[in-house]
C-alpha cells in the first residue's frame, strides 16, 4: 500500500507517462526511456511500476477513471437540462477520447495490442452504463423514441458503438477521429431519437462546432 504522498506521486508518474504515450506510442518506449521522458529516475518508475504493460494499463485506466467522474459530475448537476446533459455527455467524451488518437492507438493496432483488451474493459465499466443510463432519461423526457424498449436500445447502441470502437475503424477513415467520432455518434442515435431529440442532436453538434472553432481560433 502506499502513503498519500506516494499516491499522488503514482498518479503524478500516469499523468506523464500518459502524455508521453499519446506523443510517441508506447511500444517503442523502454522503461528507461519513459523514466526520462517523464523526468523520474529508473529506480523510482520501478518502484511504482515494475513492468511497462502494468504502466501502460495504469495510465489507460486512470484515464477512464477520470473521464468517469467527468460524466458522474455532469449528471450530478442540478438545474441542467437533458439537452444540455446530452451535450455536455458527448461533448466530454469527445475531447477525452480524441486525444488518444492518432499515435496511441495506430500504436495499440500494431505492436501493444496487449492493451487493447484493457481499454474495452474499462469502456465496459466506466462508459457504457452511464450511456445507458443517459438514453433511460431521454426516453422519459421524450427525446428517444417512445417505441422502443430502452434497455434493448441501450443493448444495441452499446453493441455498435463496441464495434465501430476498434481502433483500426476510426484510422482507416478519411476524416479527422474527432470528427468521424462526432459523425459515428450522430448516424447511431438517429435511428433512437425522437423528432425532438434530432433537433435536439443538430443544435448540439452546431453548438460544438462553434465552441471548437472559438477554441481553434484562440
Amino acid at each position: 500500500m502506499f502513503s498519500s504522498r506516494e499516491e499522488r506521486k503514482r498518479e503524478d508518474i500516469l499523468d506523464r507517462a500518459l502524455a508521453l504515450f499519446l506523443e510517441r506510442g508506447i511500444s517503442s518506449q523502454s522503461m528507461e526511456a519513459i523514466a526520462a521522458g517523464i523526468g523520474v529516475s529508473k529506480a523510482t518508475l520501478y518502484k511504482y511500476f515494475p513492468q511497462k504493460e502494468l504502466l501502460g494499463m495504469a495510465a489507460i485506466e486512470r484515464r477512464f477513471v477520470l473521464l468517469g467522474e467527468q460524466l458522474d459530475a455532469i449528471e450530478a448537476r442540478t438545474g441542467i437540462s437533458y439537452p444540455e446533459h446530452f451535450r455536455d455527455f458527448f461533448s466530454t467524451l469527445i475531447r477525452s477520447i480524441g486525444p488518444i488518437f492518432p499515435v496511441l492507438m495506430r500504436d495499440i493496432t500494431s505492436e501493444a495490442r496487449w492493451l487493447w483488451p484493457k481499454i474495452q474493459s474499462l469502456r465496459a465499466e466506466r462508459v457504457f452504463p452511464r450511456l445507458t443510463r443517459l438514453i433511460q432519461a431521454g426516453r422519459n423526457f421524450g427525446y428517444v423514441r417512445d417505441d422502443l424498449d430502452d434497455r434493448v436500445a441501450a443493448t444495441l447502441l452499446i453493441a455498435i458503438i463496441e464495434r465501430v470502437g476498434q481502433p483500426d475503424f476510426l484510422i482507416n477513415l478519411p476524416i479527422p477521429p474527432a470528427e468521424a467520432i462526432q459523425v459515428v455518434i450522430r448516424m447511431l442515435t438517429g435511428g433512437i431519437l425522437s423528432d425532438e431529440g434530432r433537433r435536439l442532436f443538430d443544435a448540439i453538434h452546431l453548438d460544438f462546432e462553434n465552441r471548437r472553432g472559438d477554441h481553434d481560433a484562440t
